[in-house]
């Protein structure tokens, strides 16, 4: 009886781990997104995508709740799902591409005023 409880409790404590997703960030051509944060909801486990948008993520359960953020593109929500192409797209974030565009605009103008 002893013995089926311990079993019965490791069996438990593997079920409520989760597994490893592994996955992709690209944008809407199909580019990789380098150094997007992706994070399960709710949680402190949080990956980056390398320079081929690639990330890994431990602890991760099926149907767990994703956050994908990048600069430069808009937050995005998944569902985890652990087959062999799991892909998120960013969609770019025009407003913010336009702000960086006009700061830079304005910054090289005044260097160019002053040199």
């Amino acid at each position: 009886m002893l013995m089926a409880a311990i079993v019965l409790m490791t069996a438990t404590g593997w079920a409520q781990k989760g597994q490893v997703l592994k996955g992709q960030i690209v944008d809407r051509e199909g580019k990789p997104v380098i150094g997007a944060i992706i994070n399960v909801a709710e949680a402190s486990r949080i990956a980056l995508s390398d320079k081929d948008g690639n990330f890994s993520l431990k602890n991760v359960k099926n149907a767990d709740e994703l956050c994908i953020s990048c600069v430069g593109y808009l937050p995005a929500t998944a569902i985890a799902d652990f087959n062999e192409k799991f892909k998120v797209v960013l969609e770019e974030d025009l407003d913010e591409y336009a702000g960086r565009y006009l700061h830079c605009l304005a910054f090289r103008t005044f260097r160019c005023d002053h040199s």
